[in-house]
């Protein structure tokens, strides 16, 4: 006699069973391409380095760049540690780097010499701004109803635009090698060290790039980055910058980019998403509604309770494209003033408080707004939990594909931190560097 461990039906008994299979296998179909659009692309690993910076420009003129991230052979580093010695190597004297605002390129900046106060470091050197018709041509055009800003003669995206490419080196890790330009326009002058010769220059770069311990970054000589006086190879003296303020007593930056310094050829795509002042006047309201409910839940879990009506103040809103689905990621930074409690008769009075918020929203079809994330604190916590500034979306990786750079805020310490931002969640690729 033969056991049957299954059940035999007969006739269409098992057609619903079927007919529900066969619309589960439907939907799965249908759902693929919708999540595909979103997983990142697989990309060879690079074998040059691929360095990010702060570039700010100080009220003097003067600019700062200070490094953040070194990515080599598919892992992060902090840049402003990594082979430190005598210098970080993102500082190298000749280091060029392309600085961006939304993606973009917006000029070029050579590192001529390295600086250090305390435990940060930044370069000083040779800001050359692009001209405005120079940026008109980098960027392209926008197609007419292109909400975006992007456009290309094909599909609709954005035309790369490609990094110029260093000498082959099997040896070392290079970076950007700049291509040869005019003259740029005089600038202020600032008290450097004695400089060497150009012969003396050359002497050391050769030096230093036949030394086996250590890896180097493509940097240009002199008659590559067009200069009018050597660039010293060493950092300044005693750490600091002769007849200098210090970098941290100068105040805050009249402006400030992402910097991107890669020998590899890459592709520079916009991020911002335009939208219309009524657009973005919606945005704003739905994004802050969002914020306060943030710190409203921040604030209930220390016992505090915030006003039912509060506006936000400092308010930033910032609106980018970053993988190409013409679903907008809104940023939001702002922040809230509770003045301090009456004083009770025999009592110390207490603080006014200040609360600090941001969150990462994305637009869905209906144009409504759902968090993705969200980094609330307040003035006397910060050195639990940093507040986030954004400071742009850059390609830190050279993927295509746009990530967030944050600057990350403590109550006696600045770093940064980068955010791959998805539909609906983070990753954290990086956390380091220093800044003023």
């Amino acid at each position: 006699m033969t056991n049957i461990l299954y059940r035999k039906e007969t006739g269409n008994a098992t057609l619903p069973h079927r007919n529900a299979l066969v619309i589960c296998l439907a939907i799965l179909c249908l759902a693929i391409p919708g999540f595909s659009q979103y997983r990142r692309p697989r990309q060879p690993v690079r074998t040059s380095p691929r360095a990010v910076a702060v570039l700010e420009i100080m009220p003097t003129g003067s600019p700062h760049l200070y490094p953040v991230s070194l990515m080599l052979e598919g892992k992060f580093y902090d840049a402003s540690l990594y082979a430190a010695n005598p210098v970080p190597l993102a500082l190298d004297s000749g280091t060029v780097y392309e600085a961006q605002k939304d993606g973009m390129p917006v000029g070029m900046f050579t590192v001529s010499r390295a600086g250090k106060m305390e435990n940060t470091w930044w370069g000083e050197g040779r800001w050359k701004p692009f001209a405005p018709e120079e940026d008109a041509a980098a960027k392209p055009a926008a197609k007419p109803g292109d909400k975006s800003g992007k456009s290309d003669a094909k599909d609709g995206k954005p035309a790369p635009t490609k990094a110029s490419s260093a000498e082959d080196d099997p040896d070392r890790p290079i970076l950007r090698k700049p291509k040869a330009e005019p003259s740029p326009a005089p600038q202020a002058t600032v008290n450097v060290p004695a400089p060497t010769t150009p012969a003396e220059q050359k002497r050391e770069i050769k030096e230093a790039d036949e030394d086996p311990n250590r890896p180097m970054l493509r940097r240009g000589r002199p008659s590559d980055v067009d200069t009018e006086e050597p660039l010293p190879t060493s950092p300044i003296a005693g750490g600091g910058l002769p007849g200098k303020t210090p970098a941290k007593a100068k105040g805050k930056p009249t402006a400030t980019f992402v910097a991107v310094s890669d020998a590899a050829p890459y592709d520079n795509r916009p991020f911002d998403f335009q939208e219309s002042a009524a657009e973005q006047e919606h945005l704003t309201k739905l994004a802050s509604d969002i914020a306060i409910a943030e710190l409203r839940k921040f604030a209930s879990g220390s016992g505090r309770q915030l006003p039912q009506s509060m506006a936000l103040t400092d308010v930033q809103l910032r609106y980018y494209d970053l993988d190409y689905s013409n679903a907008p990621y809104v940023i939001l930074s702002g922040q809230y003033l509770l003045p301090a409690a009456p004083a009770k008769a025999g009592s110390i009075a207490g603080r006014d408080t200040t609360f600090y918020i941001t969150v990462v929203t994305r637009m869905d079809t209906y144009g409504n707004l759902n968090k993705v994330m969200a980094v609330a604190t307040d003035s006397l916590h910060l050195d639990a939990y940093p507040k986030l500034e954004l400071v742009d979306a850059i390609d830190v990786d050279g993927d295509g594909r746009g990530e967030l750079l944050f600057r990350q805020i403590n109550d006696d310490s600045r770093s940064y931190v980068v955010y791959r931002v998805m539909p609906f969640q983070t990753a954290k690729l990086f956390e380091g560097g220093s800044g003023q």
